[in-house]
C-alpha cells in the first residue's frame, strides 16, 4: 500500500484502538462484514465529510482509499 501518502487519514483510522467498540459485538452471531472493516469505513467516511451510510457505500465503489480500507 505504498501508493497511499504517509499522512493519509486512512492510516490513522486503521490504527485506532477500537477494542471497546468491537467488544460490544456479539461473538456468537454471524456478521456479514468484519466489524473492524465497518468501523474503519464509518470513521474514515466521517473524517472526509461523509455522514450518510448510503454516501459511504457509494464512495466505496468510487474511491480507492475506501476500497482499500475494506481489505485491511
Amino acid at each position: 500500500m505504498s501508493f497511499l501518502a504517509s499522512n493519509c487519514q486512512s492510516w490513522v483510522v486503521n490504527k485506532l484502538d477500537i477494542t471497546k467498540i468491537k467488544d460490544k459485538y456479539c461473538d456468537n452471531c454471524q456478521h456479514d462484514y468484519a466489524p473492524k472493516m465497518i468501523i474503519n469505513l464509518l470513521f474514515y467516511g466521517y473524517c472526509i465529510g461523509l455522514r450518510s451510510s448510503r454516501k459511504i457505500a457509494k464512495a466505496c465503489e468510487d474511491r480507492l482509499i475506501l476500497y482499500i480500507l475494506q481489505a485491511i
